[in-house]
């Protein structure tokens, strides 16, 4: 049962289950940072933000890199405001629009650029034909970040926690209605048998329906992490395997089950859907990106409140971490970084969070 079990896993992977999965995450995994010493951050006269491996002048010295904690830590002078908690209830100013494009140069503190591009976790071949710039970009920098480090322990430990381990069934929680309905579903449209489906934890099954059904698993992240190998990039995940499946496997069953529901109501529109999102991202419009995805999360009859919770628990709440752990690498100009695109635009998005800390963006393409 044991080597059944392990093989029914790592199928679902190479279905790719785990593109479902990212898909929805918009990701999570991180490995630790270079040691880079000491790294000053401090802001000038003129409220500009400087970031050097030298101290600031004696009257700035208000910031240090924490080598143990990995974090950038600020205290907050009398008359700065500094954005460092979600949860923080302070005035910013409304974010400026991102600009057209997927690629950002992000320049800051004199050091050498780094870019940061957004994603679509998807093998639409469409997506995958990257531009001369994006290419360019990609094979100057030595270090590649994304959400998660595709490895194989990695994809293992993502599929194993798909899976109800505990004695129950998919079944035994959803009830025979709704288990029946989900049956047909999955039977139909992933060819997944129906053994191997009473295996599966409710977020996992919804994952796996709420993408474009996978033909050859090479998604847009995927690739991009096989050329990061393949030119000898050092490869760092922005959050855990562990970090990133916990976003939907510490969510209460009763969440599970209503997203599973909403999931199967309105599967024939999401050929539409994905279509859409598609085309509006090779327009580079990534803020209209953003919109459209609300937009279908917040379709029909859906609890508000539980998806103003999922929003946040997908989005918000992991663009801090994703933020505060890339910072080093930024401050070192020698990094390529890809994540979801519905990471990037928005007052919470990390562009603008990356320009509270003193970096520009500008759009490549």
């Amino acid at each position: 049962m044991k080597k059944a079990r392990k093989r029914f896993s790592t199928d679902i992977i190479k279905k790719g289950l785990s593109c479902a999965i990212l898909a929805l995450l918009i990701s999570v995994a991180f490995s630790s940072p270079q040691v880079f010493g000491e790294i000053y951050k401090w802001q000038d006269e003129s409220g500009q933000w400087h970031f050097s491996d030298q101290p600031p002048p004696e009257s700035q010295e208000d910031s240090w890199w924490d080598e143990k904690g990995g974090v950038i830590r600020t205290e907050k002078p009398p008359s700065q405001t500094v954005v460092e908690d979600p949860e923080a209830k302070i005035a910013v100013a409304p974010p400026e629009p991102v600009g057209k494009g997927v690629l950002f140069k992000i320049e800051g503190g004199g050091m050498s650029p780094s870019y940061v591009m957004g994603t679509i976790h998807s093998e639409d071949p469409r997506l995958l034909n990257f531009s001369d710039d994006l290419e360019s970009a990609f094979k100057q920098k030595d270090v590649f970040l994304m959400e998660i480090a595709l490895d194989e322990s990695a994809l293992l430990a993502m599929s194993t926690s798909m899976l109800l381990l505990d004695g129950r069934t998919l079944q035994s929680i959803l009830g025979d209605e709704l288990y029946r309905e989900t049956a047909r579903a999955v039977g139909k449209r992933l060819g997944i048998p129906e053994m191997a489906l009473n295996q599966m934890k409710p977020w996992a099954v919804m994952a796996a329906l709420s993408v474009p059904v996978p033909k050859t698993g090479k998604f847009m992240d995927m690739v991009l992490y096989e050329k990061a190998r393949q030119q000898g990039k050092q490869v760092v995940g922005l959050e855990t395997a562990d970090e990133q499946i916990g976003v939907f496997d510490s969510m209460p069953m009763d969440d599970q089950i209503a997203l599973l529901k909403e999931t199967l109501k309105h599967l024939d529109e999401l050929p539409e859907m994905f279509e859409q999102l598609t085309l509006t991202y090779l327009s580079g419009d990534l803020e209209k990106v953003a919109s459209l995805a609300e937009k279908f999360m917040r379709c029909g009859d859906a609890d508000p409140v539980l998806t103003e919770r999922v929003l946040k628990r997908l989005n918000e709440d992991r663009n801090y971490k994703m933020v505060d752990r890339m910072l080093p690498y930024l401050v070192a100009g020698d990094a390529f970084v890809a994540v979801g695109a519905l990471h990037l635009p928005g007052k919470k998005g990390i562009l603008n969070l990356l320009k509270q800390k003193g970096f520009q963006a500008t759009p490549v393409r």
